[in-house]
C-alpha cells in the first residue's frame, strides 16, 4: 500500500459536517485539510501513517474545530477514511485528536538555492527580543 497513487490527490469528501480534502503526501503519510462543509475556511488537518511498522498498522492524528472534537464524529471519521484510503478493517491503529486553535504557523519556503515553490507577498517582520 502507498499513498503515491494518483487517486489520492482527488480527494475530498464530506464527513460529520467537514469537508477532508487533500493537502499532501509520502508514501506511508497522506494529509488532509479540515474545512467547514459551509465554507473553504480551513479548520484543522488530519495526517494518516500507514503502514507503521509495530502491532499498530495505521495512526490517525488530527486538529479538529472544537465542536466536531467528540467520540461520534471522530468514530465517523475514521469509519469513513479507513476503507477510502485501503486500511484494512482488521488492521490496528491509534488515533489522536485534538482541538484546533490558536495555531501558529512558521515556514522556510525558501531553500539553499533561493528557490520556492510558494507564491508569498513581502512582509518585514521579526520575533520580539
Amino acid at each position: 500500500m502507498s499513498f503515491t497513487n494518483p487517486k489520492f490527490t482527488q480527494l475530498n469528501v464530506e464527513i460529520g459536517g467537514l469537508r477532508l480534502a487533500y493537502a499532501f503526501h509520502t508514501e506511508t503519510s497522506l494529509s488532509l485539510s479540515v474545512q467547514s462543509a459551509a465554507s473553504q475556511l480551513a479548520r484543522g488537518w488530519i495526517d494518516i501513517h500507514y503502514p507503521c511498522a509495530g502491532h499498530i498498522k495505521a495512526q490517525f492524528r488530527g486538529a479538529l474545530p472544537e465542536p466536531h472534537l467528540n467520540p461520534v464524529t471522530i468514530r465517523e471519521i475514521l469509519d469513513s477514511l479507513r476503507p477510502l484510503v485501503n486500511i484494512a478493517p482488521e488492521d490496528t491503529f491509534e488515533a489522536t485528536f485534538f482541538k484546533a486553535s490558536n495555531q501558529i504557523q512558521i515556514a522556510q519556503s525558501t531553500g539553499e538555492q533561493s528557490m520556492t515553490d510558494r507564491i508569498e507577498t513581502a512582509r518585514n517582520f521579526s520575533l520580539p527580543k
